[in-house]
């Protein structure tokens, strides 16, 4: 078994994708970073082999964030949220809500997936 710190070799290249519910409905926040870094646990002494564009957390290994970091662009999927929920939820924060008034409300992360579109570097921990 071996642990390795994996890190894109370019900016703007990892997407999270955060499934945020409230047991009812679901809201879809996708944002991007400039850089970050991960650990990937191997079952033996040989580097990860994780395709670009796959999601790591679904990768076969075992992952774990170290850190993101500088997101520059993020959106909001609400096609799972009843029209009636989300208006109430834009009213109380007068159209100006983001993820983080989800959680505070009770909302939690049901799902997260990570992608990065790049090669890159893998470094024995």
């Amino acid at each position: 078994m071996a642990k390795w710190k994996m890190t894109p070799l370019e900016n703007k290249a990892i997407k999270d994708v955060e499934y945020v519910t409230d047991g009812k409905n679901t809201i879809i926040y996708s944002s991007w970073f400039r850089w970050g870094s991960y650990e990937v646990e191997t079952p033996d002494d040989n580097e990860p082999d994780i395709e670009e564009g796959t999601n790591i957390y679904a990768s076969g290994y075992e992952v774990r964030l170290i850190d993101t970091g500088d997101c520059y662009s993020d959106d909001y999927d609400t096609s799972g949220c009843d029209e009636a929920v989300l208006q109430e939820i834009e009213e109380k924060y007068d159209g100006s809500w983001n993820i983080f008034d989800l959680l505070d409300e009770g909302w939690y992360t049901d799902e997260l997936e990570t992608y990065i579109y790049c090669d890159v570097s893998y470094e024995e921990m």
